[in-house]
């Protein structure tokens, strides 16, 4: 009797966990289409103060792996445009800042250290997060947030930026094809260079006067956000 009492608890427990198991997918793939704001260095370039001023598009494949119960790896890589990619007036660009003495700092924005034309760029990153288990019950719908760092280019710079991401998803669950609405934050920063005045305002007794001009290369953040739109595939069965 006791030995029938425990092997029924035993299925009771191991038997949801083994078709959890068997409806979760350990790895899988992701190919998706993406709008959003992009990065202002390959787009509208109006510089530090507009880091997300042109919209566009982005299309990306994502790899993905499940460690049950709830961890997820995964491995984006990704290629997007922005609209459009134009200049700005960087006279209008200025800020100012009070310092010692009644004198003012103004900072004019001069442009991108390597003035890139092409609004084309490419990332990589690597992820870990978490999302909803194979156990939740199946009303549940699938969520999903992580975290990673990867790596940047513009089509016109060879040099690599890095880059940190964080991201934000639903999906629908099933043992075939998903749905997946993902989210995603990404930042880095990019050379720029801008002309550092040191004056002293004009006043009624007296005219505006330059004291110092210096000119310097700067690292302004940039960064995009981005909706996805996916669908998700199996590889290599489930488990």
């Amino acid at each position: 009797m006791r030995r029938g009492v425990a092997l029924a608890l035993a299925l009771a427990v191991a038997l949801p966990v083994h078709a959890a198991r068997a409806q979760a997918r350990r790895f899988s793939v992701q190919p998706s289409v993406g709008v959003g704001a992009m990065p202002d260095a390959f787009g509208s370039r109006c510089g530090e103060g507009a880091a997300t001023s042109s919209g566009g598009l982005l299309l990306g494949v994502t790899a993905r792996h499940r460690l049950p119960p709830f961890v997820v790896l995964e491995a984006d890589l990704s290629a997007g445009a922005s609209g459009f990619a134009k200049g700005c007036d960087a006279r209008l660009l200025v800020r100012s800042t009070p310092i010692a003495d009644g004198r003012v700092e103004e900072r004019t924005f001069l442009g991108y250290a390597d003035d890139p034309r092409d609004p084309g760029f490419f990332t990589g990153s690597v992820r870990a997060g978490i999302e909803t288990p194979a156990t939740a019950p199946r009303r549940v719908p699938l969520l999903r947030a992580s975290a990673g760092v990867g790596l940047v280019r513009n089509a016109a710079k060879p040099a690599l930026e890095p880059l940190v991401v964080l991201a934000g998803g639903v999906g629908t669950r099933g043992r075939g094809a998903r749905l997946a609405l993902d989210v995603e934050w990404t930042r880095f920063r990019y050379d720029a260079r801008e002309r550092v005045e040191v004056v002293r305002p004009a006043t009624p007794a007296a005219p505006r006067v330059v004291e110092r001009v210096t000119e310097r290369e700067v690292r302004l953040p940039q960064g995009w956000a981005v909706a996805r739109l996916g669908v998700e595939l199996p590889v290599g069965g489930r488990r």
